[in-house]
């Protein structure tokens, strides 16, 4: 996977006739001049405009590299090649779980949860046995599935919110949630990488493929928390330092204490509320003009 792809890519000319392989998708930031003026939409499809520049990051350049070698293998006639673009896997043994970062907390008993922009966020993401299940469908069918690549996810994206949503319901937990603007919920970047959305379109594997979850994810979510719960990471130990989160609670509650006093001040400028009117004309007399009702509308 990844980087190494491109070893395993050189290493199996004349070993196999049909070489199936797994990376990650480099798809562009929304920054990107290539999406065009309107940005990028909200599900990238496989033909969506990738991370080649170098100073992009190198571990998105060493997953399109490797992807590229792939394809020119199959393009050589050395073999054909499918190639599956995982998104963030979770589940049972996946590494790097961020969702041990909402579980613990919810462990140690935290009545207060930081979340970025009210958990608006969309990531596509994809359970462990639902990512397994789609590189079968391309081993089943080696025909359709040659010289193809497919993004894969779960069907459903699930907002911030309804991840942490969810996982609470699972472990029967309730907390205040405190929206903040991304740039100051640090304790929610590890679970939060960005606050652009980062959804997949997987409708080619749908459709060529015949992919449906295994696992929906209303199942999926509390399924892997509890495994989590059942399977506790060492505090301090790799998946943590993997995260790179502190759980700084002390630091946690002066930030809610901090912008929470910041909410009363803002909220105290005068300010007339915001109440929705219908635009639509209502007329009781030829040529009336739009009048503002007197009651706001619904």
């Amino acid at each position: 996977m990844y980087g190494r792809l491109s070893v395993t890519a050189e290493v199996m000319v004349g070993r196999t006739e049909h070489l199936i392989t797994v990376g990650g998708a480099a798809v562009a930031p929304p920054s990107d001049a290539s999406w065009g003026p309107a940005g990028p939409p909200l599900a990238a499809a496989e033909d969506a405009p990738l991370r080649t520049d170098p100073e992009g990051g190198r571990f998105h350049l060493r997953m399109f590299q490797a992807e590229q070698s792939v394809l020119e293998h199959h393009r050589a006639g050395h073999y054909k090649t499918t190639h599956l673009r995982y998104p963030m896997l979770y589940g049972p043994r996946s590494p790097g779980s961020s969702d041990w970062c909402i579980v613990r907390r919810i462990l140690d008993g935290r009545r207060r949860l930081i979340v970025a922009d009210g958990g608006t966020q969309l990531e596509s993401r994809a359970y462990a046995g639902n990512a397994a299940h789609a590189v079968l469908l391309a081993v089943d069918q080696p025909q359709t599935s040659a010289g193809q690549i497919y993004n894969v996810a779960d069907e459903r994206p699930l907002t911030m919110l309804q991840r942490v949503d969810l996982i609470a319901k699972a472990l029967n937990h309730q907390w205040e949630l405190v929206s903040m603007p991304w740039d100051l919920a640090r304790s929610f970047h590890p679970v939060c990488r960005s606050r652009d959305h980062r959804v997949l379109d997987i409708t080619k594997i749908r459709t060529e493929l015949g992919y449906r979850d295994v696992v929906p994810v209303h199942e999926a979510l509390p399924m892997a928390a509890r495994w989590l719960v059942e399977n506790r990471p060492e505090p301090g130990g790799e998946l943590e330092m993997q995260l790179g989160d502190p759980f700084d609670y002390a630091a946690e509650d002066a930030m809610i204490d901090g912008y929470l006093r910041l909410k009363e001040t803002v909220l105290a400028v005068p300010f007339p509320d915001y109440t929705y009117i219908h635009p639509y004309r209502h007329p009781r007399q030829p040529n009336e003009t739009w009048k503002r009702p007197e009651r706001p509308f619904g």
